[in-house]
């Protein structure tokens, strides 16, 4: 399994900076979650990581997105698992060195309560991203699926 986020909360309340060590070194590009920015560092060829140092002042966690990676969000995050649902999706793209990017969302209802071995109705997309577009989408349905949660189609 590849994690796509990577996530740095300073562990004191007397230090505004945080050091981190980063897998990849050499493929693969991290990028600030809020700015969008290349975070860069040292390499260390023995254990192939790139160690950073992050500002993280108190009330901020550093937050990085690894490059190839292909992330399903509300554009608009509400209060309400139904109040969410009902905003469109945005997709954000890290392109990774090669220009491609990969992803696999699950997507349900947020609100159905079944027993933990039967599947609730849900939607995995997968997402293949090249030449800045997205090339593929696949679309595999679980159970049924409600009319007023799968309006995938809306992007912005």
């Amino acid at each position: 399994m590849t994690w796509h986020l990577n996530a740095r909360a300073a562990q004191s309340t007397h230090y505004s900076l945080r050091t981190g060590f980063l897998p990849g070194h050499g493929q693969v590009i991290w990028r600030d979650w809020y700015t969008h920015t290349v975070v860069s560092g040292t390499p260390d060829s023995e254990t192939n990581t790139v160690t950073v140092d992050l500002a993280a002042p108190l009330g901020h966690i550093p937050v990085l997105v690894r490059s190839g990676a292909a992330l399903l969000l509300h554009s608009q995050p509400a209060y309400t698992t139904r109040a969410s649902a009902t905003a469109p999706y945005a997709l954000l793209v890290s392109l990774g060195r090669d220009g491609r990017a990969y992803g696999t969302t699950l997507i349900d209802d947020g609100e159905t309560q079944l027993p933990y071995d039967v599947p609730s109705p849900s939607r995995t997309l997968t997402f293949d991203v090249h030449g800045g577009q997205v090339a593929k989408m696949d679309v595999q349905s679980c159970g049924p699926t409600p009319g007023r949660f799968w309006s995938l189609h809306r992007f912005e």
